[in-house]
């Protein structure tokens, strides 16, 4: 027998650092070393020898204590060395243990199963499958006693004898969902319901008899070989129940099929153990069985529509024999029971009744003592007086069973039935969940544009569609998928430079051709990539984004956009700041072309020819623009408004309107929350749902596309951070649904919708930093390749010819480097290889959630390291999900030097995320340097800029609540002079962030919001004149000090005004005041949890007399402590601030702080806020 190693089983298996790191502070060192050098190891024998050990080592942690206690890393580190010896059993050519051993690590670890678990069990079991053809006799045995299921006869479930029903419970044939909530579910009431499995493949009726369940050849077929749970007894209650671990085969033939009646030498049969399999989620260990079935729509229905938190809906199976009794006893979930074969008879009692159902004492409190049909009338005299109703679940029937209803379950024949349970979950909203299955469709060069891909129409002949993507090194390339392979249509000759957009035609026999700008420069390709069109602009700048249609053309770059016809400029707009990202849309008629600019100032223009005809302020800098297609048919082509779809630099998701004469914001979400509670629209909320967090992350890439075919276009988004997303919206109510989710490890740089692969199934197409197009598709791929003789998945088959391509590819490129060696020999020594320039995205942008910087590094190889050195001090935050190394080396401002740390990369990635908060006052550069993980080593390295006023981030319009704080006491700055508004703009620009590049007025007017404390400041300017507004007083130091070092040195007479008031004093400490607060109480909790564990040690019933605030600390100690490790980092940035204050108050009385700052301290130290108060305010009254 060969064994044919799949590529799941041939690769090393990697140990995340984190996990190592989990083992280890559980106290399993020993483990952890175990398992790294099993993983590690070439030697079999070794690596067999370290497996067994990790694996019994880890059995002992698995049965040590109660299995709820057990910690998920054991169970994680379990299934890692099942893994392991399951590999070595595949090397040695024993399937059926490998096979067995690989079912141990999906039962003992669930979820925490390593990856590809299932990929080795596939490998498996087509070798079993072979094995077996080849092993099977081409005469047909002869048995002693004929097998009925040899012959096709025997079917599970049978005759059967159904008892009188005295209370029945109500029937209900198929209602809605908002029947089944407000008739059913809100009422607590069991119900049978009919008609709602008809299509289960495993039923067998509608969707065919190939994978009915009653027939054993099927699950033979399918799960004969896997390993189950069985328990062994009539009842769990009972004295003989027990449980054994028995392959699906095994239980068939002890449990299930019945002895043959006929025999020759007796009619008499020996009685058999009953056993059954139950509350064993067969479908996760199994998902070829799990296929059948279907998740009833019912289980997805919410109690209470407001509840935003929801927990999976578990599905449980059951398969036994007739006679089989579950005791009486209740679940605290909403259940559904799903009977696919045989009948079970139920008797249900409502929770109202529990005093008279008698239930046990201590840990099985939710079973009775009682045996529902022949109870003990002494034992349990009360028991008879319970109401109660009753039913026969018949096969393809299901039951409702309300949260905490009793009910008690008799098997009437040999069953087989699912159990969901779930919290009652949302209606009809959370039934719209999409599932996409991921494929990489191929591999580009590096791809930094967010306009680098476009899709062509879709074939009239092979119904699907070719795409057209352009990287960083100039090339065009158009490709279309033939049975997952891609197939290169053309390739262009390189460009002049990085590619900045790919566009298709808009106008009618144009939208197959393929406009790309690169540089100053626009080049049209036709469908087989012959160029037909070359235009080159009279701009300095770079285009960015590009549109055309007919003889017109837009073009747009940093800050212009522009109109040509026939190649002569028509139209052109200056934008104040730079221009994101920028659509044409036709408003009034087909040809009444309007441009809609994303701008960096946190402002949406309508530009007409030349002229800004419209705006309207957003919350953060605008990144991706998109118009919603509009609605097809009748006289609904362009007569009404454009919908556009704007994403933000803050994570937010928006759509606006414009009729030609106004903007108008239709809804928009926060990017601080989730979406069931952030959505709102003409100012008031939604009632949008979704069950993952709205990422901060900026999005990069916005489109629509009917991906579910509901006739309603969705939101693909692609973001920085790598996740790719799917929204249904309702343009009208605002109601917003996350159907989709996925994270990548590279950020996203543009999304496109529709059918590339497969005929018949759309599909979400993405391009990421590093070069890969990714597909995601309504294609299962995960369902039996219909052409696959060895019943592989069409997944694995893409996956599997890719690396026999890619092996190939491979092979050539190792021959082709040989050559090039032996060549390279030849020459003189003073050739040596050169590193390539590294491609680098990287961001450095100020986060207003978090008051810190979000720092970025991403190349398209794997990163080695990062150095980190600045020349302003810098505040490391803490960040979990970062995985890499951190050492900070000391700081030398002598020479420059105020921060300098290393990251250090434990595992691939090509991407690098952190967070550092900076102190105001302080400006300067940072340097981020970034080294490939590549021979010969690369590196390159990037400036940032950190201006005095780092932390303040640009407010456009105010909310009731800012406009009152701009009402409270606040310091002024006046400044007059002969300087130039282009001057007075050059310092401001010096001093804040988000300044725009480009005047267009002669009085500006700028709001800015300080995000770490919360504090305003208003700057007004004009030529001559300038003052500034802020209750904080160390804010006017600042600018004063700097614009008054850049007039001096540009010789510029300027005249100073100041105006501090002492009002501003507790305005300003009121700001802070929270922040002191926090850590202060932090500190008083952390005193308390000693005292309060040693209680909850004690005293067992603590809940009911210990004070709710005492209870919460001890719930979150670890919480606690954790943040308080942290919390002298956080105080001392504080205290930072308050002497900043502190000395800049002093400064402009003309008193020294020097001999105050001793006090100072010792208050922080000590804090009570009053104190802190009159402290300052004393010094003001002294001075």
């Amino acid at each position: 027998m060969g064994i044919t190693m799949n590529a799941a089983a041939a690769e090393p298996l990697a140990l995340e650092s984190r996990f190592q790191k989990n083992v280890r502070d559980a106290g399993g060192a020993a483990i952890a070393d175990l398992l790294q050098r099993a993983a590690n190891s070439e030697d079999e024998k070794l690596v067999e020898t370290l497996a067994v050990a990790a694996y019994e080592r880890c059995w002992e942690k698995l049965h040590c204590g109660s299995w709820k206690d057990v910690l998920p890393v054991w169970r994680q580190a379990f299934g890692l060395a099942s893994v392991l010896r399951a590999r070595c059993l595949l090397r040695c050519k024993q399937s059926p243990e490998c096979l067995k051993m690989l079912d141990m690590c999906l039962m003992m670890a669930g979820p925490l199963a390593p990856s590809e678990t299932h990929a080795l069990i596939a490998s498996v079991e087509r070798q079993l499958a072979e094995d077996a053809q080849q092993d099977e006799p081409s005469e047909p045995r002869h048995f002693k006693r004929p097998r009925l299921e040899a012959e096709g006869l025997l079917h599970l479930g049978g005759e059967v004898k159904e008892p009188m029903l005295t209370f029945p419970v109500r029937r209900l044939e198929m209602p809605t969902l908002e029947e089944f909530r407000h008739n059913v579910m809100l009422q607590n009431e069991p119900v049978v319901i009919t008609g709602a499995m008809e299509f289960w493949p495993a039923l067998g009726r509608a969707a065919g008899q190939e994978r009915a369940w009653k027939d054993v050849k099927y699950l033979r077929r399918v799960a004969g070989l896997r390993t189950v749970p069985v328990e062994i007894g009539s009842s769990y209650l009972g004295d003989d129940w027990g449980q054994e671990l028995m392959t699906l085969n095994e239980f068939l033939d002890q449990h299930i099929i019945p002895p043959l009646a006929k025999d020759t030498e007796s009619h008499l049969t020996s009685p058999r153990r009953l056993g059954y399999l139950a509350q064993h989620r067969l479908f996760d260990q199994i998902p070829a069985l799990g296929r059948d079935i279907m998740t009833p729509d019912y289980c997805t229905v919410l109690r209470d529509e407001d509840v935003e938190d929801e927990e999976d809906i578990t599905i449980n199976s059951w398969f036994g024999p007739g006679g089989t009794v579950s005791p009486l006893h209740f679940d605290p979930k909403d259940n559904v029971l799903c009977q696919v074969v045989g009948a079970k008879y139920l008797r249900l009692y409502a929770p109202e009744e529990s005093e008279k159902l008698y239930p046990i004492e201590g840990l099985l409190s939710n079973t009775s003592l009682v045996q529902v049909e022949d109870p003990d009338d002494e034992q349990f005299p009360e028991f008879r007086d319970a109401k109660y109703v009753e039913c026969v679940l018949r096969e393809g029937e299901m039951l409702y069973i309300p949260p905490t209803y009793w009910h008690y379950v008799r098997s009437l024949s040999t069953s087989f039935s699912i159990w969901t349970r779930s919290d009652g979950l949302r209606v009809i909203k959370k039934m719209v969940g999409l599932a996409l299955s991921q494929a990489e469709l191929l591999k580009v060069g590096p791809i930094a544009s967010h306009h680098s891909l476009r899709l062509l129409p879709v074939s009239k002949k092979k119904k699907k569609q070719k795409f057209v993507i352009g990287d960083e090194y100039g090339v065009v390339s158009s490709y279309q998928m033939k049975k997952g392979e891609p197939q290169n249509v053309y390739k262009s000759v390189t460009l002049a430079g990085p590619v900045a957009c790919v566009t298709m035609g808009t106008s009618k026999g144009t939208e197959d051709k393929a406009f790309i700008a690169t540089g100053q420069h626009v080049h049209g390709l036709s469908k087989k990539g012959k160029e037909f069109f070359k235009f080159q602009s009279n701009l300095a700048e770079p285009m960015r984004k590009i549109h055309a249609y007919d003889s017109q053309l837009w073009t747009t770059t940093d800050f212009t956009f522009n109109q040509y016809d026939n190649g002569a400029d028509k139209h052109s707009y200056v934008s104040p700041d730079r221009i994101n990202d920028a659509i044409v849309v036709p408003i009034n008629h087909e040809q009444d072309f309007y441009g809609v600019l994303g701008c960096q100032d946190r402002y949406i223009r309508v530009v007409k020819d030349s002229k800004s005809v419209s705006k309207k302020a957003m919350a953060a800098p605008v990144t991706a623009l998109c118009r919603v297609p509009p609605a097809t048919g009748k006289g609904s082509a362009l007569s009404g408004p454009a919908h556009i779809l704007y994403g933000t630099a803050a994570g937010s998701l928006g759509l606006i309107s414009y009729n030609g004469d106004k903007l108008k914001n239709k809804w928009k979400t926060s990017s601080q929350s989730s979406l069931s509670s952030s959505i709102s629209h003409n100012g008031s909320g939604s009632s949008g749902d979704s069950a993952l967090p709205q990422s901060t992350a900026t999005i990069n890439s916005i489109t629509c596309f009917d991906i579910n075919r509901d006739d309603h276009p969705e939101i693909l988004v692609g973001r920085d951070d790598g996740r790719v997303e799917v929204y249904s919206f309702n343009p009208n109510s605002g109601d917003v649904v996350k159907l989709f989710e996925h994270v990548n490890s590279d950020s996203i740089r543009c999304v496109q919708g529709g059918i590339v692969a497969t005929p018949g199934f759309e599909e979400l197409v993405a391009t990421t930093f590093s070069g890969r197009v990714l597909s995601f598709t309504t294609e299962p791929l995960d369902q039996p390749d219909d052409d696959d003789t060895y019943g592989r998945s069409r997944g694995t088959v893409q996956r599997e010819t890719r690396i026999v391509k890619l092996r190939k590819e491979v092979a050539a490129l190792e021959d082709k480097i040989a050559r090039m060696s032996l060549q390279r020999g030849s020459k003189d020594k003073e050739y040596l290889p050169v590193a390539e320039d590294l491609v680098v995205n990287s961001k450095f942008l100020l986060n207003a959630a978090l008051g810190a910087y979000d720092v970025s590094l991403e190349i398209p190889v794997n990163i080695q390291m990062i150095v980190l050195h600045s020349a302003v001090p810098l505040d490391l935050l803490e960040n979990e999900s970062n995985l890499a190394i951190v050492s900070k080396s000391p700081v030398d401002p002598a020479n420059g030097t105020h921060f300098l740390a290393t990251y250090r990369c434990l595992e691939p990635t090509h991407r690098l995320e952190f967070q550092v908060r900076t102190i105001e006052g302080q400006f300067g550069h940072v340097e981020a340097t970034v080294v490939a993980n590549t021979q010969p080593r690369s590196a390159q390295t990037i400036k940032f800029y950190v201006k005095p006023l780092s932390l303040h981030h640009r407010v456009n319009e105010l909310t009731e609540a800012e406009e009152a704080e701009l009402q409270k006491p606040c310091n002024t700055l006046q400044l007059s002079g002969d300087f130039s508004l282009v001057q007075i703009h050059d310092w401001v620009s010096m001093c804040l962030p988000e300044v725009p590049g480009r005047l267009q007025t002669e009085d500006v007017t700028l709001r800015y919001r300080n995000t770490f404390l919360g504090s305003s400041l208003v700057c007004r300017y004009s030529k001559g004149e300038a003052s500034f507004s802020t209750p904080s007083v160390s804010v006017i130091a600042i600018l004063k000090e700097i614009i008054t070092k850049e007039a001096t040195a540009r010789k510029a007479t300027l005249n100073i005004s100041l105006d501090i008031k002492k009002e501003s004093v507790p305005v300003m400490l009121g700001y802070l005041r929270p922040l002191l607060d926090a850590k202060h109480a932090l500190a008083s909790q952390v005193k308390l949890i000693d005292g309060l564990k040693e209680l909850q040690l004690h005293e067992e019933d603590y809940t009911a007399w210990m004070a709710p605030e005492y209870q919460h600390i001890l719930e979150n100690s670890e919480k606690i402590l954790a943040e308080f490790k942290l919390s002298p980092k956080a105080l001392n940035y504080l205290a930072g601030i308050l002497t900043d204050l502190y000395v800049d108050l002093c400064k402009f009385r003309g008193t020294s702080a020097k001999q105050n700052l001793p006090r100072l301290y010792q208050l922080i130290e000590h804090y009570h806020f009053d104190t802190l108060v009159e402290f300052y305010m004393r010094e003001e009254r002294e001075c």
